[in-house]
């Protein structure tokens, strides 16, 4: 199976790293970021999304369309590989299968119980560890846990 890639057109003024860190989640720019990390179920570990017929595992976070980092924009198209084209040196992204090279994509098929005692950990190991972090939150599957997790970022 043949992956999807694409062109970016954007103006590389627009592009290119804030002269000084933005204090606003609005003023970020895509070269600004450099760190992605991403946990979640077995979507975010890209289960099952082969790139060929014969492919022997089951994971791929290296395809995950949120963290994937395997190939370029132009071949995958992936929030890793996009934000990669405004920042070379950017880390985390995912690569290859199997669950042994995940880099920051601590994604698990985990009941979904767990998930909100999971997101807790993530955020206050963050809190612990970094002196100003924007934490941005995802959900394609379930708006209570993004307000559950946005709730507990803003009132910690």
């Amino acid at each position: 199976m043949k992956s999807l890639g694409g062109e970016l057109n954007c103006d590389p003024d627009v592009m290119k790293p804030s002269a000084t860190v933005p204090v606003d989640v609005n003023k970020v720019r895509p070269a600004d970021i450099k760190v992605i990390a991403a946990m979640g179920d077995s979507i975010m570990v890209g289960a099952w999304s082969t790139n060929f017929l014969d492919d022997k595992s089951v994971f791929f976070p290296g395809n995950s369309f949120a963290i994937g980092g395997d190939e370029t924009v132009h071949e995958h198209i992936t929030l890793a590989n996009i934000l990669r084209e405004f920042n070379s040196a950017i880390l985390g992204a995912s690569r290859g299968e199997g669950l042994y090279n995940t880099e920051f994509n601590v994604a698990e098929t985990t009941p979904s119980e767990k998930y909100k005692e999971k997101i807790e950990e993530a955020i206050s190991i963050l809190r612990k560890n970094l002196n100003r972090t924007i934490i941005s939150v995802v959900s394609i599957w379930n708006s209570q846990l993004t307000y559950d997790a946005a709730s507990l970022i803003e009132n910690g």
